[in-house]
């Protein structure tokens, strides 16, 4: 991962979320199409707010 960041610096700039187990993982988190997530990079929290 940091090898990606270092490798395209915008990603510096902005909030990059990672090793989260959705998706095509085990064990699997369904997130429907259009579900709505807030997340604060500052506190380090990510909020669930429609799904």
């Amino acid at each position: 991962m940091l090898f990606i960041l270092d490798k395209h610096p915008m990603l510096k700039t902005i909030p990059v979320l990672y090793d989260v187990d959705f998706g095509h993982t085990q064990p699997m988190f369904t997130f429907p199409i259009g579900g709505e997530v807030q997340i604060d990079a500052e506190k380090g929290s990510l909020k669930l707010v429609r799904f």
